[in-house]
């Protein structure tokens, strides 16, 4: 059996089969095939392996050009990107907030750029940091006039 390198590096990282067909748009079927030609064991699904709610944030993204990190985990029905770990609920994009401020958000978190599914901590807002900036621009804008 053919392997496809970056199938095979995901697979020699210890990624869930699950996981690996979602960024590599192909059949969890197959990365279970290509497992068992390499001789890899088999692993538990789901997000206990992870060590931390911030290793399973990590897990669920990729690196996109720009600077931006795509959310590749669950999405809800209503659009929102959320994880589960350890019996609780999660946006992706508090979680995103909390690994650049070190505190939880206050009200809601979201992007500040225009890419979907995009949450790079870089691009992550809380309510108290978009009350700031607007305040910021609204004085340096009234300034001008």
């Amino acid at each position: 059996m053919k392997i496809h390198a970056e199938m095979e590096t995901l697979l020699r990282q210890g990624l869930a089969n699950h996981v690996i067909a979602r960024r590599l748009h192909t059949s969890p079927a197959k990365v279970q095939a290509a497992r068992v030609a390499l001789g890899l064991p088999n692993l538990a699904l789901g997000p206990k392996g992870a060590a931390s709610l911030e290793d399973l944030f990590s897990a669920r993204t990729e690196p996109v050009a720009g600077g931006h990190l795509r959310w590749t985990g669950t999405v809800t029905r209503d659009g929102a990107n959320k994880l589960r770990w350890r019996g609780g609920n999660y946006s992706a994009h508090a979680v995103a907030f909390r690994i650049r401020t070190g505190r939880d958000p206050v009200g809601r978190a979201r992007t500040s750029c225009e890419m979907p599914r995009c949450v790079a901590p870089a691009h992550v807002s809380d309510q108290t940091e978009r009350i700031r900036d607007n305040a910021i621009f609204n004085a340096l804008i009234g300034g001008l006039q």
